[in-house]
């Protein structure tokens, strides 16, 4: 891989010769900064150059471009065996989106429209470098409120279309052609479907599972719209005021949590919208970490968001996942990680034989 500073200084080339290489490693997951960290070393010639926050920083593998920001911080070392170098940790594009602030009124519009007005405040206000352009918008064309949080323009986007009530969509950044960024949105999820199979014995050298059951609901308490402002009492069902999903009851036992239908009206609609949402409960949130090789070279890295078949008849899976982290070391291929199914917090679980 090759890594470069303010685009015209190589700071690191996995091929060459030279001992002054960085050793690193960039971590991508959907709706996320990339993250590159790196160590850098004072035999390299560019030691001095980096700046935080101005120093720009791009990635490339073979053509691919696969890391493009900046900067964030160096952190000078010096270890107990005599190691002296620096910590330099970078991050993505969608980063820039943290320095501007969009002072607009409350909007009423569609997700494109709110959109496009973001970033159109965003990129009036930083230099051009940090210009990011509207890209594909896959979305209904649905009115929408959006009100103004006054925070930077990425903790906006976020909250308004990532964990907001209503919208619940995934974004990136992605890079054009003379390396225009473009934001792209899907108000679902990006996802697309490769053809390579991940599997022991082949390119899959190990695999651990995570399981998070800490969100797990079994019996389920619909909650229909607000009938009393002043005590917040809401709409529940006539007589018994829950719904069981008997399966995971049998299999996790009793762990009670609730849904709100602000819309619904009355209990014998709202005990038809929990009966349909009781039985599409899931069970545990399950992850899978897996390193793996790239050994087809007619193919591309592994790409997050993509979905691929993974299989371990030690642990009995046999499955077509979605990727939705990557930890990519620059020197060694051998050691990238993948991260694939549910985004939990809780890691926990068992490691499979090799």
């Amino acid at each position: 891989m090759l890594v470069t500073l303010d685009d015209a200084k190589t700071i690191h080339d996995t091929g060459s010769v030279r001992t002054n290489k960085l050793t690193g490693t960039i971590v991508k997951e959907i709706n996320a900064i990339d993250i590159f960290t790196f160590n850098i070393y004072p035999d390299n010639s560019y030691y001095s150059d980096l700046k935080e926050l101005t120093s720009l920083i791009k990635v490339y593998d073979k053509e691919s471009l696969i890391f493009d920001g900046r900067v964030l911080t160096i952190s000078p070392y010096m270890t107990d065996s005599g190691e002296i170098g620096k910590q330099v940790v970078c991050e993505g594009g969608l980063c820039f989106l943290k320095d501007s602030v969009p002072i607009i009124k409350q909007l009423k519009c569609t997700i494109r429209t709110y959109i496009a007005t973001l970033l159109s405040a965003h990129n009036n206000s930083v230099e051009s470098y940090k210009q990011i352009h509207i890209g594909n918008i896959n979305c209904s064309q649905a009115q929408h409120t959006f009100n103004p949080g006054y925070e930077d323009t990425f903790s906006e986007l976020t909250k308004n279309l990532i964990s907001g009530e209503d919208i619940r969509g995934e974004m990136r950044v992605r890079i054009g052609k003379g390396g225009i960024r473009f934001f792209d949105f899907i108000a679902n999820e990006f996802s697309e479907f490769s053809n390579k199979t991940i599997q022991l014995g082949r390119n899959m050298r190990s695999i651990t599972q995570a399981i998070d059951p800490s969100e797990i609901i079994t019996r389920l308490y619909p909650l229909g719209a607000v009938i009393n402002d002043d005590t917040g009492e809401r709409v529940t069902l006539s007589g018994v005021k829950y719904i069981d999903n008997d399966q995971l009851i049998k299999r996790y036992g009793v762990h009670a949590g609730t849904m709100i239908f602000d819309n619904i009206t009355t209990p014998g609609v709202l005990s038809g919208a929990g009966r349909v949402c009781a039985g599409a409960l899931k069970a545990a949130k399950v992850q899978y970490e897996v390193s793996a090789i790239d050994i087809d070279k007619k193919l591309d890295g592994f790409a997050v968001g993509c979905r691929y078949r993974v299989v371990n008849s030690y642990l009995g899976i046999d499955e077509v996942l979605r990727c939705i982290g990557t930890s990519i070391d620059i020197n060694d291929r051998s050691q990238n990680v993948l991260t694939f199914g549910d985004k939990i917090d809780t890691i926990s679980g068992m490691s499979a034989r090799k």
